[in-house]
Order: C-alpha cells, then structure tokens, then sequence
C-alpha cells in the first residue's frame, strides 16, 4: 500500500494540475502575466538619445569612476590598523603577551613571558608588597617591590598610554 502511494500520489497531482492549467487557458493566465510584467518593467525604461560622442565619453568615465572607488576601498581597508594587532610589548625587563576580550583589556589576560626562552613566568617569594617572577625553564628571576596586582596594573596602563600616543604602531609583534 505504501508503495502504491509513493508511485500514484505524484502521477495525481500532476493530472489535477494538467486538468486546472487546461481549464485555465482560455483565460490566457500566462500571456496576462507577461503583460503585467512588461508594463512593470517599462516604467523603468526612459527613452532618450544620445550623441555618439556623448556615448564614447560615457564608456571612459563609467569604468574610471569604477576604478577609484574599488582603489579608494582596497587604499581604506588597508589603512584601518587597529590597535586591536598589539598584542606584545617588553615592559619592566620581562615580556608581556596580552589578548583582548571584546576591545578591551582586562589584568587576568595579560601573561608575563621570560625574555630569553617565552617560557610563562611564576610568582615566587610573595611578600606583603614584593615578589619575584622566576622563570623555570632557565633561572631568569625579577623581583619588583610591589604586589603582583600592582604590577598587571602598572603593564595595563602603559599598554593604554602606547595605544593612546599610538606607539604600539613602531612596536613589532613578536608571536
């Protein structure tokens, strides 16, 4: 029975739809449409003439007109460096490697990196207001006299004051 359906309910419809279309035609549904459409379509055609050197002069400045503006758009998107790229700088003797989250920049993604070997640097030796940052792969050590918090600050404020004076443009990224 299944099989009887997948085969006959196509052949139907089709006979129902011949059937409709033939009862139909003599309204001439489809030549009524094609006038609807080209009298559509003619409210958009504007007869006009034109000189022939009015035509040549048309086909010189229509694509130069194109030209500078895909140059003008390849010349903007190219120029559109945002500081959003700057994602590494050397700060107090140690690398910084940042990421942003949205467009801004919050203490928990900055990663302090040791100088010589990128390897990610540790606290160590935390005191009240001093602590050492020791690298474990090859020694380096760096001790500062204030808190860790206080150093991420010190890092978001001069990666903010290079973006603001725009020297994180000189800057290169290292990856």
């Amino acid at each position: 029975m299944k099989r009887f359906k997948k085969i006959w309910l196509p052949i139907i419809v089709s006979v129902i739809s011949g059937i409709l279309i033939n009862w139909l035609t003599p309204l001439n549904i489809p030549g009524a449409i094609w006038k609807i459409i080209t009298w559509f379509v003619g409210l958009f055609v504007i007869k006009a003439t034109l000189p022939v050197w009015g035509i040549i002069l048309l086909m010189l400045v229509i694509p130069l007109l194109i030209g500078i503006v895909i140059v003008f758009f390849l010349l903007r998107t190219n120029s559109t460096e945002t500081y959003l790229t700057y994602t590494s700088d050397t700060f107090f003797g140690i690398s910084w490697y940042w990421r942003y989250t949205g467009n801004k920049l919050y203490k928990e993604d900055i990663i302090p990196r040791c100088l010589s070997c990128k390897t990610l640097l540790q606290p160590s030796n935390v005191v009240v207001n001093e602590f050492t940052l020791i690298c474990s792969h090859c020694g380096f050590q760096k001790e500062f006299e204030y808190s860790y918090d206080e150093l991420l600050n010190r890092v978001k404020k001069e990666i903010d004051r290079k973006i603001i004076t725009e020297e994180y443009k000189t800057v290169k990224q290292t990856d």
